[in-house]
């Protein structure tokens, strides 16, 4: 008996002292940070309100999304209630749109609000049928383009719309935003075609790369039973500022053997995506401006040196074993010479949003790898926004 006593002592004696540092880490990374950045709300991070005016019935999800999608083309088959989206399926084909409501949103560490409208879609509310004098634009694309790393306003498609406001155009531009976080190539082809079309797009534009090949990236043990338990994980996440920071810094994650034979068909499937996506434009006569994504791989260098891409190649042809930056820095260039391809081939405006933005100092501009401050937000909108100019002035259709 004594014995087992003192083995619970030991345990307690062990267990007490690691929650006690886990404790002292998770309250130190709070002051830290919100000296370090200015922001108070560390100090609370993950028991504030984390919501305003969310749907929460199940049931009212549901009808919201069917709402969304065109009357007995598409069937709802999950609801994110982490991501706030509904999961849809036309055949064999899925896409995304996200949940009418307002939210708090908290990206990293930021925390703002932003807005769903009734049809799905980031931004203010916009009529079903275009209105005479419109000219509609249409951002396709993920995370990046929904902006959720910003405030309301803040993403590039509504800073777009100010821009394309303040130009003596022969039309009025109305800019929405159809980005939605995890949308592929495939998805977004799917999203035009069961979608965007039925609101009478004249023009679409497409920034999109990163979602084609991040499925190929590999979770370490841990994050595998993270996974398997997402309640759990998004419990630590939303609670945790600590178990948050180490999360974004991917410390759960671990290097992979890449196959250079899964990468090549993910390249295929994002160049097949994409030329769709232009012919489908084309075939309903609607303009489209492709984007070549922005990218920032910290410790390598901007311009994607085509030298060291080529390294990478050799390596991948090899078998040899690739950290995961030198495989994104490989797939991001090669997604960058397929759309180049595609412009010349399929005669489309191609727009560089990544060499507009090298023209600052990469921390101003990106959150992360992909997603992008306001200034960065700023940036790429300010060169879609002369592109798509040029192409207006230039429609013979409008003269």
């Amino acid at each position: 008996m004594k014995r087992k006593y003192s083995m619970i002592k030991i345990a307690l004696f062990s267990i007490i002292p690691a929650l006690l540092l886990l404790l002292s880490l998770e309250l130190g990374s709070r002051v830290y940070f919100s000296i370090k950045y200015h922001k108070p709300h560390f100090l609370t991070y993950g028991f504030a309100s984390s919501t305003t005016g969310r749907v929460t019935a199940a049931s009212a999800n549901v009808a919201a999304g069917e709402n969304m999608m065109a009357a007995g083309k598409d069937r709802i088959v999950v609801y994110d209630t982490v991501k706030h989206r509904v999961v849809t399926t036309s055949g064999d084909v899925v896409y995304y749109k996200s949940v009418p409501g307002v939210y708090k949103q908290h990206y990293g560490f930021h925390n703002f609000k932003i807005r769903i409208n009734s049809l799905g879609f980031r931004g203010n509310e916009f009529s079903k049928i275009k209105p005479k004098g419109i000219y509609r634009i249409f951002c396709m694309g993920g995370s990046t383009t929904e902006g959720l790393e910003v405030e309301d306003g803040k993403d590039y498609p509504s800073v777009l719309q100010r821009k394309l406001s303040s130009f003596n155009l022969p039309v009025k531009a109305e800019v929405i935003n159809a980005g939605f976080m995890g949308s592929s190539s495939a998805a977004l082809l799917s999203l035009l075609k069961y979608d965007i079309l039925k609101y009478q797009p004249d023009m679409v534009t497409f920034c999109e790369a990163f979602n084609d090949y991040h499925s190929l990236d590999s979770l370490g043990p841990v994050a595998k039973i993270f996974r398997a338990v997402p309640r759990l994980l998004s419990l630590l996440y939303n609670k945790s500022l600590l178990f948050a920071i180490v999360l974004e810094k991917r410390c759960l994650y671990i290097r992979k053997i890449y196959n250079i034979s899964d990468m090549r068909n993910s390249l295929s499937n994002y160049s097949e995506s994409v030329r769709k996506i232009v012919a489908l434009a084309k075939k309903n006569n609607i303009g489209i401006i492709l984007a070549k994504q922005g990218a920032y791989i910290k410790g390598y260098d901007m311009s994607f040196d085509k030298d060291l891409v080529r390294s990478i190649a050799q390596k991948l042809e090899a078998g040899a074993p690739v950290a995961r930056e030198d495989a994104y820095y490989y797939l991001h260039s090669r997604t960058r010479d397929i759309l180049d391809e595609i412009g010349r081939e399929m005669s489309v405006p191609v727009v560089d949003f990544h060499i507009a933005l090298t023209n600052f100092t990469p921390d101003d501009v990106f959150y992360d790898t992909a997603h992008l401050t306001a200034l960065g937000n700023e940036v790429i909108a300010d060169a879609l926004a002369k592109e798509i100019k040029d192409y207006i002035i230039n429609d013979e259709v409008l003269l």
